[in-house]
């Protein structure tokens, strides 16, 4: 019975593929491939209440080539067709993931120095992250369902063909509707499980595509999470408690020490860290994943390719082997910093030429530049945009100029 069914279903599949113009199947997978590609690249916007990826480029060519199949061929048929777009999608993240773990380098590099930045940001692009991958073809395959049969209500509540504006508002409809669906359960398989975020933040984003950003206070939405309170009552104690969990546990700080960073018991600092991660457990994964990579290959490195072996995290000695976890979970987080600040400090270097200005120290994540007063402001302005332009990462990287006599006055 079953076996027949498939038959059907492919006899079927095999006659719809025959039936709809070529170019339109090719159109629809080659802009699903180049969908999960472009995604990787955020948009820098002027505002932070929206956030977008390049993804939006072809997105709605997606969606518009669904409305069309849909309204010659019926939901069904483009259901189908978005699963055959799936499965081809799948097979090419599969190649691209087998070709970012072959030893070697992407193309050529016309800066020197370089080849290691270009190879570890194309094998973060191609060899994605399987709980991303897996969700972004749930919510893509449900979007598609979503939109073609709203698509179809429409057009079958309207019953006659109404002319191109109809047409074209049927299709903004359905497309506005399974855009939603799409955000909202990539944001609650990908960002609320595996990041933490509230119901709150993935309707959020279901309708801006927004990440919770400078817009929200993260270490007070942490001391909201983790000690089960409304995040309006939480205290500026508890906010500088939670400021340390977020900052001390992916540095690897142990119990002990952040019982002694923030004044409470071991055991308060115990139950602070379970909670943690128990709410976060997408930074419970990293920790895990990152210390067993640091035992297989020795080595971790930065978001830059930058390594740093750690041959003790294989000690039999537990104190000794503990630190090398700490190192292990430590400098992918701050070693990528140091590598950011570094890019910025060139960027703001060769963005002074022609100024008075000169950079004069960096300290941590700030850089201090003299100049004359008249030259203040431009050079903040420069400063600001340098710094956060340093490098592309899916979070935004927000700077702030300013400026004073001394460092002392500045700050």
């Amino acid at each position: 019975m079953n076996q027949g069914k498939n038959q059907g279903l492919l006899a079927e599949l095999k006659l719809l593929l025959r039936s709809v113009p070529s170019l339109t199947v090719t159109v629809f997978i080659v802009a699903t491939i180049s969908m999960n590609l472009l995604a990787n690249k955020s948009i820098n916007l002027p505002f932070s209440w929206l956030a977008l990826d390049c993804g939006i480029i072809v997105s709605w060519i997606i969606f518009l080539c669904m409305d069309m199949i849909t309204r010659r061929f019926g939901p069904k048929a483009a259901t189908m067709l978005s699963v055959v777009s799936i499965a081809v999608n799948l097979g090419m993240c599969l190649v691209f993931y087998l070709g970012s773990l072959i030893p070697g380098t992407w193309g050529e590099s016309y800066v020197d120095g370089s080849e290691t930045v270009i190879n570890t940001a194309l094998n973060h692009t191609f060899g994605g992250t399987w709980y991303v991958l897996l969700g972004s073809t749930i919510a893509f395959f449900v979007s598609a369902v979503v939109n073609n049969f709203v698509n179809w209500y429409i057009g079958r509540t309207i019953r006659k063909d109404q002319g191109f504006a109809v047409y074209a508002c049927r299709t903004y409809i359905s497309t506005g509707i399974g855009q939603f669906v799409d955000n909202l359960i990539f944001a609650l398989i990908v960002s609320h499980n595996f990041f933490g975020w509230t119901l709150t933040q993935c309707i959020m984003c279901a309708f801006t595509g927004q990440a919770y950003r400078d817009a929200e206070d993260i270490h007070r939405i942490t001391a909201s999470q983790v000690f089960h309170i409304p995040f309006d009552e939480v205290t500026p104690l508890q906010r500088r408690n939670a400021k340390a969990v977020n900052f001390g546990i992916v540095y690897g700080i142990s119990e002990f020490s952040l019982a002694q960073d923030i004044g409470v018991s071991r055991a308060e600092a115990k139950a602070y860290i379970d909670s943690y991660l128990e709410k976060y457990s997408g930074v419970r994964a990293y920790m895990h994943d990152i210390k067993e990579t640091a035992r297989e290959k020795g080595y971790v490195e930065t978001i830059f390719g930058r390594r740093r072996a750690i041959p003790e995290i294989k000690s039999s000695n537990f104190n000794v082997r503990s630190g090398a976890e700490r190192i292990a979970l430590n400098t992918p987080v701050q070693g990528s910093a140091a590598d950011i600040i570094k890019l910025a400090m060139v960027r703001v270097f060769h963005a002074l030429e022609g100024l008075q200005a000169r950079l004069l120290l960096q300290v941590h994540d700030e850089l201090i530049v003299e100049c004359p007063q008249e030259e203040a402001q431009q050079v903040m302005q420069i400063v600001t945009n340098e710094m956060e332009h340093a490098a592309a990462l899916r979070v935004p990287l927000v700077a702030e100029a300013k400026q004073g006599e001394s460092w002392y006055a500045a700050k």
